[in-house]
């Protein structure tokens, strides 16, 4: 018993620490790439009936294997900053990354307007977001400076200004970048670190080579995926396929699509099912590696568990 708790403690381990070598799909980056958003909420058919993440789900669904810390987000101030939120609440939710957010990451709350304690929607976009939108023109926030935040650009303070997004829209090839930019960020107003430094995102699209199957392979890596489908970004975290010769096309993806009403939703990959017809473009994936100091607790930890157990006589 004890060689086989030490192997499940050292298993895990190594995929934290191992998580970013997973061999990325053979494809390019292609900017400036398509514009997701402002991807502004529709309401599901009135015969919907949604599928929460503590149902039991149907058996043809396959999900990342922590799919339940994943939180559901809905839209406010862009599709893919709060996609990016609901992504990086995930990500704080993972051991040796839990201080991604200072607080509560698991639902979305709190107001802007409390900026710099804003709560999760703080962090998808914060007052200075918010107002430089409203002072240059634009009803769903802006990155850049205005007459208020004078400094704006150069003191992003939400994902909305690390992903450059303005009225709610959003570059796919401003989001690697972003990502990566955020998770190094340290929120000046906080009493704890939030950066971290060893950190990849990538964005791949589907005219660069990148199909189905490398998006299904980094769900299986256990890693949820920030989706662009045709103006709209979602937060995938798992997929199906129930192809058949006489539709062959029949497999797709299962989501948060950031509008309310929706919880998990079952989209074809084709978008013959989502509304508008929006058909999958493109990705971007996150890997955030633990810090030296969360991995060194995570093997003191490991080691205990299997101290504390012992051999049995």
């Amino acid at each position: 018993m004890s060689r086989r708790i030490c192997s499940v403690s050292i298993i895990a381990v190594l995929t934290i620490v191992l998580a970013g070598s997973t061999a990325a799909p053979v494809c390019a980056q292609f900017p400036p790439g398509p514009v997701d958003g402002p991807g502004l909420p529709i309401a599901p058919p009135p015969d919907w009936e949604p599928v929460r993440g503590t149902d039991a789900l149907p058996p043809h669904w396959n999900m990342i294997s922590e799919y339940q810390d994943v939180p559901e987000y809905t839209w406010y101030y862009g599709c893919s900053p709060t996609a990016a939120g609901m992504l990086f609440g995930w990500w704080d939710a993972q051991p040796g990354t839990q201080n991604l957010f200072d607080g509560d990451a698991s639902t979305f709350w709190g107001d802007s307007s409390e900026s710099p304690t804003g709560g999760t929607k703080g962090m998808v976009a914060a007052t200075q977001h918010i107002v430089a939108g409203s002072e240059n023109g634009h009803t769903y926030g802006d990155w850049h400076d205005c007459t208020s935040y004078p400094n704006h650009e150069s003191n992003p303070a939400s994902l909305g200004d690390f992903m450059k997004t303005v009225d709610g829209s959003t570059s796919r090839s401003n989001m690697a970048a972003g990502f990566e930019a955020f998770s190094a960020w340290d929120a000046p107003w906080t009493s704890v670190n939030e950066s971290y430094a060893d950190v990849d995102a990538t964005t791949y699209y589907t005219y660069g080579g990148w199909d189905f199957d490398d998006f299904k392979a980094e769900l299986e890596a256990g890693r949820p995926v920030h989706l662009g489908i045709t103006g709209h970004s979602i937060l995938a975290l798992g997929w199906w396929d129930q192809s058949t010769v006489g539709d062959p096309n029949n497999y797709g993806y299962i989501c948060y699509t950031t509008w309310s009403g929706w919880e998990l939703t079952e989209w074809r990959w084709d978008g013959v099912d989502v509304p508008n017809e929006r058909a999958v473009y493109g990705a971007t994936y996150l890997t955030i590696v633990p810090e030296p100091a969360s991995m060194l607790l995570l093997l003191v930890s490991a080691v205990s568990i299997v101290g504390r157990r012992g051999p049995r006589r």
